[in-house]
């Protein structure tokens, strides 16, 4: 409580408005600005031309600047871009923000949202996943109750709520970001259950896919899945992801995986130590791919029959979505948006990621069955042209920010 009253102070403090522009339509955003999402997001909304200003507080360590350059934009797109940061160069405004973290705590983010919305006046606040981003109004929003002038909007990136609203030690923190939340979205319909549980009694929508959506059509690969001998997987071993099960499953199957071309992106250490072990134990042709682009990546799913990614929780998976739309096979884990985009056994398996026996059965039955694979990329194009095309997300995001 005392931190809070401080931050609350300091805000008082600083938090005199500097002129009315109730004739501007503007938005403050906080959110990870090294995120491709939420880059992406924001492009989306320059492009529209949602809004005259944007102002945008970094709930990560920023490295790179988030400017109109940076989103493929110029400077005469009728909106202006504001993206809180220190005068002092990228790499010593990283160094800074990191800084202030250990030695303030997150809190004085909050000082900077308060700010921005003092001088802003906006229309909306909107927070790009909750623990980062939304968990930064808590000490602050009181200030701001019964007389914001804004609507509050809350977007989840898929463990948000699913992973961490099971967890005792986040429970007071999401208490209190549903107190104030005016609008929550989702990029899984069964969030809503997870809301109810605390009491959350206003506008819940679902599906909002962060990444919006591609753009139809989506042309066909150009070799057949059965044609090609390679297995991609995510490489994430951390609070959420689970690739060191994927490893695990592999030893289990039965076909002789040491003739398949085997490649990790995105390896965590453990990961990357894991597949020298089995190279060098197994023979296997394992390799972790390194830090490298977008375009050779998708270059490595339309050259792979399988892909596989685990983890305990997960909203709609970009590599998923990545592999669907390149025609490799996917396996992904439960807990996530993809029984919506998968039949199982017909164009993808959705699977325990704790369960090696269904995980390995998975792979097996994707390396025996050519016809099965074939038929799948033909199923995985049509749905995501269905489903997650992009028209379809930029009408979600226009309907969000229309009130």
């Amino acid at each position: 409580m005392k931190i809070q009253a401080l931050v609350l102070n300091s805000c008082a403090a600083i938090g005199r408005p500097v002129w009315q522009r109730k004739h501007l339509r503007n938005l403050v955003l906080v959110g990870m600005v090294e995120s491709s999402h939420f880059q992406n997001w924001v492009r989306v909304i320059i492009s529209e031309k949602l809004f005259d200003e944007i102002w945008v507080v970094p709930s990560d360590y920023p490295v790179n600047s988030l400017t109109f350059q940076s989103l493929g934009f110029n400077e005469n797109m009728g909106c202006k871009l504001k993206v809180f940061s220190f005068p002092l160069g990228k790499r010593i405004n990283n160094i800074t923000f990191r800084l202030l973290d250990i030695v303030l705590g997150r809190k004085w983010r909050s000082v900077i949202i308060f700010r921005y919305l003092k001088r802003s006046k906006p229309n909306f606040l909107h927070f790009h996943e909750l623990q980062h981003g939304a968990y930064l109004y808590n000490p602050i929003y009181e200030y701001f109750k019964n007389r914001s002038g804004f609507r509050v909007i809350c977007s989840t990136w898929g463990s948000d709520l699913l992973f961490y609203g099971e967890l005792d030690s986040h429970k007071n923190e999401l208490e209190k970001v549903f107190s104030w939340t005016e609008t929550m979205t989702a990029e899984r319909d069964d969030d809503f259950r997870i809301c109810e549980k605390f009491d959350y009694k206003n506008n819940f929508e679902a599906p909002v896919y962060i990444t919006v959506g591609l753009k139809a059509p989506i042309p066909n690969p150009k070799q057949l899945p059965s044609k090609r001998n390679k297995i991609l997987i995510k490489g994430y071993q951390d609070s959420h992801g689970r690739s060191l099960n994927a490893l695990a499953a592999l030893e289990l199957v039965d076909s002789d995986v040491s003739k398949i071309e085997i490649r990790i992106f995105s390896a965590s250490e453990s990961v990357k130590l894991q597949a020298e072990f089995l190279r060098c134990t197994r023979g296997w042709d394992i390799q972790v791919i390194g830090r490298t682009t977008n375009l050779e990546i998708r270059r490595h799913f339309s050259e792979s029959r399988i892909y596989l990614g685990l983890a305990i929780s997960d909203g709609l998976s970009t590599a998923m979505v990545e592999a669907m739309a390149n025609g490799a096979f996917p396996i992904q884990s439960m807990n996530s948006a993809a029984g919506t985009f998968l039949q199982k056994g017909i164009s993808g398996y959705v699977v325990n990621p704790w369960d090696l026996s269904e995980i390995s059965e998975a792979i097996d039955i994707a390396l025996k069955d050519d016809n099965l694979v074939d038929k799948a990329m033909e199923i995985n194009i049509s749905t995501l042209e269905k489903i997650y095309n992009y028209e379809d997300g930029v009408s979600a995001i226009r309907n969000l920010y229309s009130n």
